[in-house]
């Protein structure tokens, strides 16, 4: 008898907890799913971010890899708790759209070579800017919602990565940074550099 009232009484603890970790989780999915719109910048001669988050490396490159494309690279770590929809960073064709296989590191590691990503470069009218789309070890799947060939507008939805995340933009030597590291971005609609 005694047993029978201890289990009683657990009971409802055990449902509470299970009920409140169902809204959690719920909460979370709600949260991480949130697909808000964007109003890019009517200006012309300008990149927006890829990505929500925060800028965490703004360095020039030689060649990045996969690639055959250097510039300048300004890489955005997207938390759990970004909107994980990436867009377009200029309007123009998409000229090369490649995945390259490789290692899922945790989203943080800035280390590229040998990394899986995914990779688009966008021609607008002779200027090529390109961005790659890096899973990290919690987000096992990337979306790519572009092919070569298509036409693009900038800030127009252009992927999503689950989870914990990173995206590299890769824009023209000769472009002017508008961000610093540490600045937090909002895809479409953060301008990141403007073309000389």
């Amino acid at each position: 008898m005694e047993v029978f009232e201890l289990n009683r009484l657990a009971h409802p603890e055990l449902a509470l907890t299970a009920i409140i970790t169902l809204l959690l989780f719920v909460s979370f999915i709600l949260v991480f799913n949130r697909d808000p719109e964007r109003f890019p910048p009517k200006e012309s001669g300008i990149i927006v971010a890829v990505a929500d988050g925060k800028i965490d490396e703004i360095s020039p490159i030689e060649e990045y890899p996969g690639i055959e494309l250097g510039g300048i690279l300004v890489s955005t770590f997207m938390s759990p708790f970004d909107v994980h929809v990436n867009r377009a960073p200029i309007s123009g064709k998409v000229v090369l759209v490649t995945k390259i296989e490789g290692k899922k590191r945790i989203a943080l590691s800035k280390k590229r070579e040998g990394s899986e990503k995914t990779i688009v470069v966008i021609d607008g009218g002779g200027v090529k800017v390109a961005y790659a789309q890096i899973p990290g070890i919690i987000a096992r799947r990337v979306s790519c919602l572009v092919k070569e060939g298509d036409y693009v507008e900038m800030g127009e939805r252009v992927g999503k990565i689950l989870l914990g995340s990173r995206v590299d933009l890769i824009v023209p030597k000769n472009a002017n940074i508008l961000v610093k590291v540490g600045d937090r971005v909002k895809a479409g609609e953060t301008i990141i550099a403007r073309l000389s």
